[in-house]
């Protein structure tokens, strides 16, 4: 019975195809639709059923083969926000079971998910635009949505050459942060992750909030931050305070004087590789939207990288010289300096982190770096040539059916007379916009590949009032490239430096945890900034007047399980005959640490367990007048 219905379904589509445009088979795979009446709106989804023609690459796929690639339901919507005046509408769409319950599955060999778009090139009459952006995010090492062409048919209709897409969205193998819970409201859940976009009202989940600065001096208007993942109604308000309170805090900091300071600046709030990659797509395209519309921004918990991250990129169909306003369809001029004065404005940190020197010198790295492989007027031109190729038949059909060749579309700023008058016109714009991007970025570079100890600090215990220490800068960075000199700053008083040619010489005045960060210069400019380290020292030396301890005290300091190393403390009010000794769980000493007579004050001392086997042990403290003992817990 089954194996009738199929064919019945196919024969009718079949059947309706063949009499439109005689359209029978494909190279690219085959979405059909078929809406059992229903009409696609803009919202809400309505569902419908579809199946994919999918014989694999090399293959033919013909409109009677089996339903091999997907068969079974959808909830599909008209989507896209001035794509809509088109006559070609591009659908966003979740696979789903009969109840319309979403259902993750593979479509066209990419990952399972459920959420999926199906993107209709009108404007862009090379249908490029998107599909070489995404590639080359991709190639760059950043996640960018999937894509594969195929060809649509709706309730036998031949609707063009489409583009299969995933949507933006936290997964595995999408946006791969941490999932938020409603339960996740205090400690580090709290902070990830949260998926924010820059973006036009269009759609229902628009939620958000106006940021409080300013995009450009004299604009009274807000830029508008919206809740992408989770949406506004999944969110709880201790989530909803924490994702604010964070841009909050990134905004204000840049749009204060210490923006670029090394320990207090946004480089420890912002992964500012995301930002250069991009920049990079961003400005090689010219994409007229990009900074302000279709921005996208995630942040992981802070026990992941807990930074603000840019990405993934996305709607590039409006770039690559394809509009004729702004300025966007000229190959020179850097996009981020526009001063778009539109409803929808970029943010001011855009600029200025652009114009700031750390940034400049990670742009000519990363640029310098990829320049022969992907940053290149080549690998656009193969990218290019391979879609000419895989889409030469469906191409041809398409502009049979939507005949835009030769007419213009809202925004070209070019018409071909020929659909190879548009590809050359792609090729030769990204050339010269390439060529004029290469002139403005130096070809040298400053590079310090600092070593990261996350929040462990520096343990000196010679760091005493009065006395210094000194570290080698190797401690410090892996490697190091054209910088001058290095400098080292804390944003507390206490903390003193000396750089030498192999050294940095730490002063700490009073006892205490602190932080710090290094910076490498070129030719008297801040080119690197490490990232935040912390340095602690408990000592009191001989020259700090203390206070005498109140009462006898024993303590292990850190850590606690320890291996194979740990340091005990214990206080003296009075002089006294000091024996502290370590015993195993047995009562066996093991270890004795201090036999002697102390004045009265406070004192560490470490204890190796190298040559000793995990488990608890004790420590006790005797002094004729007291014995305190304690546990502690080897782990090896």
């Amino acid at each position: 019975m089954m194996k009738k219905l199929l064919l019945f379904f196919m024969l009718t589509f079949w059947s309706a195809i063949y009499s439109q445009m005689n359209f029978t088979s494909s190279n690219l795979p085959i979405v059909i639709i078929d809406t059992k009446g229903k009409t696609i709106v803009d919202e809400p989804k309505v569902l419908v059923k579809m199946g994919i023609i999918d014989n694999g690459p090399g293959n033919i796929n013909n409109i009677t083969d089996s339903l091999n690639g997907y068969n079974g339901w959808i909830g599909i919507e008209i989507r896209g926000s001035s794509s809509q005046m088109f006559p070609k509408k591009q659908y966003g769409f979740e696979t789903a079971d009969s109840l319309g319950e979403d259902l993750d599955v593979s479509l066209l060999g990419f990952p399972k998910e459920s959420d999926w778009i199906l993107s209709a090139p009108y404007t862009d009459k090379t249908m490029f635009r998107n599909v070489i952006a995404y590639q080359l995010a991709t190639d760059m090492g950043r996640y960018a949505s999937r894509t594969k062409f195929c060809e649509l048919v709706i309730n036998g209709q031949y609707m063009g050459a489409y583009i299969l897409m995933e949507k933006i969205k936290r997964d595995k193998n999408r946006v791969n942060i941490k999932k938020l819970e409603p339960k996740d409201s205090t400690g580090v859940a709290l902070t990830g992750g949260y998926i924010i976009k820059l973006d036009k009202l269009t759609g229902s989940d628009t939620e958000g909030w106006f940021s409080k600065f300013p995009p450009l001096d004299g604009v009274n208007r807000k830029v508008y931050f919206q809740y992408d993942t989770p949406k506004l109604k999944d969110l709880v308000p201790q989530q909803e305070t924490y994702i604010q309170k964070y841009i909050f805090d990134f905004e204000n900091n840049l749009n204060t004087a210490l923006y670029n300071d090394p320990v207090r600046g946004y480089y420890h709030n912002l992964n500012i590789d995301s930002f250069v990659d991009l920049f990079i797509a961003n400005e090689i395209s010219k994409n007229v939207d990009g900074y302000r519309l279709s921005t996208f921004l995630y942040k992981d918990r802070d026990s992941e990288d807990g930074r603000l991250t840019f990405g993934p990129i996305w709607d590039y169909d409006l770039g690559f010289g394809n509009v004729n306003y702004d300025d966007s369809y000229t190959t020179e001029g850097w996009k981020i300096l526009t001063k778009n004065y539109s409803e929808w404005l970029t943010p001011f940190w855009f600029r200025k982190i652009f114009l700031d020197p750390v940034f400049q010198n990670r742009l000519a790295k990363r640029w310098n770096d990829l320049k022969g492989s992907t940053l290149n007027a080549n690998y656009f031109d193969r990218k290019i040539d391979s879609l000419v190729t895989v889409t030469e038949e469906a191409r041809i059909r398409n502009f049979e059916k939507w005949k835009i060749i030769g007419e213009y579309v809202w925004p070209n700023n070019y018409i071909g007379a020929t659909y190879q008058d548009e590809i050359t016109y792609l090729k030769n714009w990204i050339r010269n916009r390439i060529t004029w991007i290469d002139k403005q970025i130096l070809n040298s570079y400053t590079f310090i590949d600092w070593k990261d100890y996350k929040t462990e600090p520096f343990n000196y215990d010679e760091l005493i009032k009065g006395v210094s220490a000194k570290l080698p800068l190797s401690d410090f960075y892996n490697s190091i490239q054209n910088s001058d000199s290095l400098k080292f700053v804390s944003d507390s008083p206490e903390l003193s430096f000396k750089v030498s040619t192999d050294s940095v010489e730490i002063k700490i005045s009073k006892p205490g945890k602190y932080k710090f960060a290094g910076s490498g210069y070129h030719f008297n400019t801040k080119t690197s900034v490490s990232p935040i380290y912390y340095i602690e020292s408990t000592i009191v030396g001989i020259e700090e007047e203390e206070k005498l301890p109140t009462k006898f005290a024993l303590e292990q300091n850190y850590p606690n399980p320890f291996n194979p190393n740990t340091t005990i403390s214990y206080s003296l009010p009075k002089q006294a005959f000091v024996n502290l000794t370590v015993y195993n769980i047995l009562g066996k000493e093991v270890k004795n640490l201090v036999d002697e007579t102390k004045e009265a004050g406070e004192y560490k001392t470490k204890f190796d367990a190298s040559g000793l086997s995990s488990g608890i042990y004790f420590y006790t403290l005797k002094t004729g007048e007291i014995t305190i003992t304690k546990k502690m817990i080897l782990v090896k």
